[in-house]
């Protein structure tokens, strides 16, 4: 009985960062599509994904993040504090963000910058990243990249998550995606 427990957590596991990866590579998001993860609609505002570029995030409120670790392995001393963790840094949630790159250098995390607003457009956190360098990604081509963006502030939905891009021609590129129930 034990044994079946365990393989059921390992299955739900599984399924759980599956689903992930499918929305995080989905090269076909398009500008106005919405996607489903967790319960949370994530509709794609501004920026399209076009060949090796793909720009993607998936989202867990507090409350699904807390739900996780009680349905996950860990226990006593290590459960607890994975819940604090969450109550403490992420009191907003966690989103994660997927990116793939023609170069390296342009899925260095060091290019972005994600900025959580709320539904009038003010902002509640924001956070530039430091250099990360990329990985080759041999299955779809180019290079790619992910991170957690631990949102610090309570969030009401719905809000918008904005990823700004530094481009190499000075530029910058926005992919702006909306988070609802």
């Amino acid at each position: 009985m034990k044994h079946l427990a365990v393989l059921f957590l390992l299955s739900f596991f599984t399924l759980s960062i599956t689903a992930q990866n499918a929305i995080d590579k989905d090269a076909d998001w398009k500008v106005g599509e919405v996607k489903i993860f967790k319960e949370n609609k994530i509709k794609r505002i501004e920026g399209a994904n076009s060949g090796h570029t793909i720009t993607n995030i998936t989202y867990r409120d507090l409350k699904q993040l807390i739900d996780e670790v009680n349905d996950g392995s860990l226990r006593g001393d290590a459960k607890k504090k994975q819940i604090k963790k969450h109550k403490d840094y992420a009191q907003g949630g966690i989103v994660v963000f997927y990116i793939n790159r023609e170069s390296a250098n342009a899925a260095n995390l060091k290019n972005y910058t994600l900025i959580a607003k709320d539904n009038s457009r003010k902002e509640l956190y924001k956070r530039v990243y430091k250099d990360r360098p990329a990985k080759e990604n041999a299955k779809n081509g180019g290079w790619s990249n992910s991170k957690n963006f631990e949102l610090k502030v309570e969030v009401e939905k719905p809000f918008t998550i904005e990823i700004q891009e530094k481009l190499s021609s000075g530029k910058t590129a926005n992919y702006i995606f909306e988070i609802s129930e």
